[in-house]
């Protein structure tokens, strides 16, 4: 069963991608704390992390950078959902090539899908559950 991990501050719409992904039988464990994130990342070693950018404390694009410059996370793949993709831009755009993939909010619940199943199961890897 394939693990995503979802870094998300607001409670409901953490609880939305919980509920969603555990239906199409994925393994999801969260985090409302991006400060927590990248140790959780690192033990859990998820098979993607679905990350929004702006949260309190540590903002999502640091939590990027942490992931993908450490050997034991850098190949996870992550999944950006946020409504200020302008975050993106201050990303080093050698970042935003090594398995990173983005999703604006608000986003189409099939669109969101399609995505995390094109990130966990490349074409041709057997889908989770």
């Amino acid at each position: 069963m394939a693990v995503v991990l979802v870094v998300e501050d607001d409670r409901a719409t953490c609880e939305l991608f919980r509920l969603l992904l555990e239906g199409e039988g994925y393994q999801v464990a969260t985090c409302s704390d991006s400060l927590q994130s990248y140790p959780q990342a690192s033990e859990l070693r998820p098979d993607l992390v679905v990350l929004d950018l702006v949260m309190p404390g540590v903002s999502g694009r640091e939590v990027i950078t942490w992931l993908k410059e450490d050997p034991r996370t850098k190949h996870i793949p992550i999944l950006i959902c946020s409504a200020a993709m302008g975050e993106l831009e201050r990303l080093p755009p050698s970042v935003l090539q090594q398995g990173v993939d983005v999703l604006p909010k608000p986003f189409e619940l099939d669109d969101l899908l399609s995505k995390i199943n094109r990130l966990v199961c490349p074409v041709g890897a057997l889908a989770p559950g």
